[in-house]
């Protein structure tokens, strides 16, 4: 059996390594991945939590935080409806920007709220943002994937989004723990991660990556 498991994780390792070879050629699936990690990382922490700065930054109390979930989630599904439609007419990297816009000024809103009713404007812009990036994202990694490395890639996708999982999260505890537990800044250092993703997605070319799936 641990012979096994050796076998297994060489095999992972060695198809992982022939992966990362490939970048080259699939030049936009790995620069949109690169991006994935960084936005990802953001919309991780706020998925987290959110709750929490609702709760220590805002007052809110238990039954408001059930409320705002919510509706983040019926916004959310909203979102992700009107996304489908955008990605037809405008392309999936326009409609993912402005999805990171949204999350941008859902960001500020919250940073800068003073009462509970900035939060509500707050949650339902991240809510619409939420169900969007994350529909155009897998849809962006599908476009760039050609059908018979479709788990391959696929894959690669999922690892980013998990490592995004961690180094968000960490990262607002770590700028909370360094402020004296002070959420507000914590929840504006996110910002980083949805300006430079946005910053790096203009820098992937959709038509020039669906080519490179269809030639592979």
């Amino acid at each position: 059996p641990k012979d096994d498991h050796v076998s297994y994780f060489r095999a992972s390792f060695n198809r992982l390594q022939h992966t990362f070879k490939q970048a080259s050629h699939f030049k936009d699936l790995f620069r949109f991945l690169l991006t994935l990690a960084v936005y990802q990382s953001g919309v991780s922490t706020v998925i987290v939590l959110a709750a929490i700065y609702a709760q220590e930054a805002m007052g809110f109390g238990r039954q408001e935080l059930i409320i705002l979930i919510m509706v983040v989630n019926v916004t959310a599904a909203v979102g992700a409806f009107i996304c489908g439609h955008l990605q037809d007419k405008i392309g999936s990297v326009p409609t993912l920007a402005i999805t990171l816009v949204l999350w941008i000024i859902a960001i500020v809103v919250a940073f800068l709220a003073t009462e509970a009713a900035h939060m509500w404007i707050a949650g339902n812009i991240i809510g619409a943002a939420m169900g969007s990036s994350q529909a155009v994202s897998r849809a962006l990694v599908s476009k760039f994937t050609p059908a018979n490395r479709s788990g391959e890639f696929l894959g690669l996708w999922g690892v980013v989004i998990r490592l995004s999982a961690i180094i968000g999260p960490l990262s607002y505890g770590l700028v909370s723990y360094f402020t004296q537990g002070n959420h507000r800044q914590a929840l504006l250092s996110t910002l980083v991660f949805f300006v430079v993703g946005l910053w790096l997605l203009m820098r992937v070319d959709e038509n020039r990556g669906k080519l490179a799936a269809t030639e592979s």
